[in-house]
């Protein structure tokens, strides 16, 4: 089934990129097709061909803040990064660690990514594991006027049990860059790019890109880079009367990022018309989260707490809304939507916030893009107040975190929300300290 998501999905990046995939939240999942949609409805197209957003980081950038396995990642040292000795000559010279963390919190697993595997001392750093890749897969250019390095992100599926089973290490990451002959960094397992010294970049912390290496503001959408499961294929998850659909998946595949928001990529192609120009379909789904721990199930209260992102993290208009069912399953949500585009992630945010100011003041957001810019605050359940100081909104979506290394065995590390002490407003939790 990889294979088959990668061939798809292939022609979609210019850059010849494929398509495979720590830590995925699977989710059970029934999905209808039911036809095609209207034109005045939105749909996910991608960005522009052409088009490249930056995300900032502690030293370097990259081009998007999420990955799946074996797609392109950018990496740029950019002339405000004073403390990179730079890269070296060539694009091989280079070692990429990627570090995956559990959502909860934790070690990380450290997966090195090089031409040599042999030359990089992986015994140095107890359960750190070298991914050999071409020479060509390591490339050096440079991009408007600032040098960067692409790397195909790392497969994880041999790093759990049982191999082959496209169940991917996914949540929170750590990219960092060192030369060949150097050490890998290891203290990224527990540590952070801030406290790593000697490497050539190192992203984690996502931040607002004020094109000075500015850390004062965090990214108001992703907070942190973060490793997605592999694309769930539609074609496979959903049913219907006639193919495409074929039914054959058991479950949706998602990532726990380092806020609680759960991102969970989608690959369309095998369910879109074959046309000249873009045809949305129409869609419904239905998930639902494992129990875990006792926790409230899934709920996603209102549209607020969805969007939907381009592989390169930009943002789409609305393209699915949640439905009130009473017929459906406790503990399902259902969504209703529509898709055009081969490849895009529906974010399903933990809390949401109010407008507060601008042109869209008083509306639902989840961060600054949904108001044109004004301040987003956070609000309480239902959306009537603004939570006081050490105060946070209930979550959209509540299931248990899950565990640091089995992503096809989810369990309970830790719940999402922090028990409060004492007796909170309504729609209020105390904040983590």
């Amino acid at each position: 089934m990889k294979e088959d998501v990668q061939a798809k999905l292939r022609s979609f990046f210019s850059s010849g990129r494929e398509i495979r995939g720590r830590n995925a939240l699977v989710l059970a999942a029934s999905l209808l097709l039911i036809g095609l949609a209207a034109r005045e409805l939105h749909a996910a197209c991608n960005l522009i061909p052409g088009t490249t957003l930056t995300f900032a980081g502690t030293l370097g950038a990259t081009n998007r803040p999420f990955a799946a396995p074996g797609e392109p990642i950018e990496i740029r040292v950019r002339p405000c990064d004073s403390t990179s000795p730079g890269f070296a000559v060539d694009g091989d010279d280079h070692v990429v660690s990627v570090v995956i963390k559990p959502a909860a919190g934790g070690s990380g697993k450290l997966v090195a990514v090089a031409a040599n595997c042999a030359a990089v001392n992986t015994a140095a750093c107890p359960g750190a594991t070298c991914k050999q890749v071409s020479a060509s897969d390591l490339a050096l250019f440079v991009r408007d006027g600032v040098p960067s390095l692409r790397f195909p992100f790392p497969d994880t599926d041999a790093e759990q049990t049982p191999d082959g089973d496209d169940r991917v290490l996914a949540g929170p990451a750590i990219i960092a860059v060192t030369k060949v002959g150097e050490p890998l960094p290891c203290g990224l397992k527990t540590g952070t790019c801030a406290a790593q010294n000697g490497l050539t970049a190192c992203v984690d912390t996502l931040f607002f890109n004020d094109g000075n290496c500015g850390e004062g503001f965090a990214h108001p959408t992703f907070t942190s880079f973060t490793a997605l499961p592999i694309p769930n294929d539609y074609k496979h998850a959903c049913f219907d009367k006639i193919p495409p659909c074929d039914a054959t998946a058991t479950n949706i595949q998602a990532a726990v990022d380092r806020g609680g928001n759960l991102l969970v990529p989608f690959n369309w192609t095998g369910v879109l018309p074959v046309t000249t120009s873009p045809v949305p379909r129409l869609l419904v789904m239905t998930l639902q989260a494992p129990a875990l721990g006792g926790q409230p199930p899934l709920a996603i209260p209102s549209q607020a707490f969805l969007s939907s992102y381009t592989p390169e993290g930009g943002l789409l208009p609305p393209i699915f809304e949640p439905q009130s069912d009473p017929n459906a399953t406790p503990g399902t949500i259902r969504l209703f939507g529509s898709a055009d585009a081969p490849y895009t992630v529906l974010r399903m945010a933990k809390r949401r916030g109010k407008c507060t100011g601008g042109p869209s003041n008083g509306a639902p957001c989840t961060g600054p893009e949904s108001c044109a810019g004004a301040a987003c605050d956070t609000v309480c359940v239902g959306g009537g107040c603004v939570c006081p100081p050490g105060r946070r909104m209930l979550s959209g979506w509540r299931p248990a975190a899950v565990s640091p290394i089995t992503a096809h065995a989810v369990r309970a590390t830790a719940p999402l929300l922090e028990p409060a002490s004492a007796k909170p407003p309504p729609g209020c939790s105390r904040v983590a300290k």
